[in-house]
């Protein structure tokens, strides 16, 4: 059990050096602009940033049994905001609806204008 933990995070370790191509641009992503947010036993939470085009890339990295899956997602997040939002409260469903009131109201008085 504990070599295949070794073997997951030498994974990790050099696939991390895998994410190298701007999803937006096309051009490589340099090391030094991709951090580690976090990280588990099988699982990193990456951030890269663009040094051509400046646009940002938040990716999950796991290693499971069968190799290694990855999601990526385009973002206007910088890494504090990750960290910062990452210790936030979930937005709840009745959050949600507060909200969708709010701009129901919001729009009624535009209306009525």
């Amino acid at each position: 059990m504990e070599n295949k933990k070794k073997k997951q995070n030498e994974l990790l370790a050099n696939v991390s050096g895998l994410i190298s191509y701007c999803p937006l641009c096309n051009s490589s992503f340099h090391p030094r602009n991709v951090s580690i947010i976090s990280e588990g036993d099988n699982i990193q939470l990456l951030h890269a940033t663009c040094q051509y085009c400046s646009s940002a890339a938040v990716i999950l990295l796991v290693v499971g049994d069968i190799g290694v899956r990855s999601v990526g997602l385009v973002t206007d997040l910088t890494q504090q905001d990750i960290c910062r939002f990452s210790h936030s409260d979930y937005v709840s469903s009745d959050d949600v609806i507060g909200l969708h009131g709010i701009f129901n109201v919001e729009n009624r008085i535009f209306d009525l204008i």
